[in-house]
């Protein structure tokens, strides 16, 4: 009696549908009304198009951030351009800031 009980309900588990063996079903198709951020991109990926465009010195692997601020132009056609530059090779502990910031240099070309 016991056996057949046992048998019985191995039968019955083997017999039950599985889940997990079934084809995926397609998600419905977007409706145009929950369509509305679809233009929205996360912040990690913003911060690679922020950052992607900045110009990579090749041999030292270092960024080249630098922010034109001003121009100045002189009445005998001279121009100097005044930007901020950045040196990205990491912080360190001990290091001072200077005038406009820690790593940060005034350029005046």
């Amino acid at each position: 009696m016991k056996r057949n009980f046992i048998l019985s309900a191995c039968l019955l588990v083997m017999l039950l549908p599985i889940a997990g063996q079934n084809e995926p079903t397609a998600p419905p198709p977007p409706s145009p009304e929950l369509d509305l951020f679809s233009n929205d991109i996360s912040p990690q990926v913003e911060m690679m198009n922020r950052y992607g465009t900045y110009p990579v010195d090749l041999s030292t692997g270092l960024v080249d951030i630098s922010i034109p601020l001003y121009t100045i132009k002189t009445p005998g056609g001279l121009t100097m351009p005044l930007t901020l530059s950045f040196h990205a090779s990491g912080l360190r502990s001990n290091e001072r800031e200077g005038l406009v910031g820690v790593r940060w240099r005034w350029i005046c070309q």
